[in-house]
């Protein structure tokens, strides 16, 4: 399966690829939600999205 790992911290990215690549799957890395748009090309089959996260552009005043 090809997953999108949209996480801000690079460790816990990085961790997660690992561990998924360890399972037999494909893994993107995107360290924003911008980069997670870009990577949309290579048609990932699933997200893991940090929800918590959020860019000063993201923010609701």
């Amino acid at each position: 399966m090809k997953i999108l790992v949209v996480e801000d911290e690079t460790n816990i990215r990085h961790i997660l690829k690992y561990n998924l690549e360890l399972d037999g799957h494909s893994v993107i890395l995107a360290e924003n939600g911008q980069q997670a748009l870009d990577k949309m090309s290579e048609k990932p089959e699933l997200i893991l999205l940090d929800v918590s996260r959020q860019s000063n552009s993201d923010k609701i005043a």
